[in-house]
């Protein structure tokens, strides 16, 4: 049961910390395939099928700095996930040698 426990734990500390930098970049994805300029000075006028949505990518590129907050905690999330792995592997020695 640690062992999965462990996993999860691991996988969803990874996306956690990896997310702000993932929606940053897609913003900087979305504005090079529609054309248009990013950053964090502010907006600009991004015209996708009839839509302004230069504010929508200037907030999101902005997200990228939540990364200082979500990244360390990322970090420790996966390393306890791992841990967990660790006990759930001599949890599971155990109760084979003991049968």
């Amino acid at each position: 049961m640690f062992k999965r426990i462990g996993l999860w734990t691991f996988f969803l500390s990874i996306l956690f910390g990896a997310s702000p930098i993932l929606i940053a970049l897609s913003a900087g994805w979305i504005g090079a395939a529609a054309d248009c300029t990013v950053n964090e000075a502010g907006a600009n006028v991004c015209m996708v099928g009839g839509v302004d949505i230069g504010e929508t990518l200037a907030y999101m590129f902005v997200m990228g700095w939540f990364g200082f907050y979500t990244i360390p905690l990322g970090v420790l999330g996966a390393l306890g996930g791992v841990l967990l792995f660790i006990i759930g592997l001599f949890a599971d020695g155990k109760r084979t040698t003991q049968t």
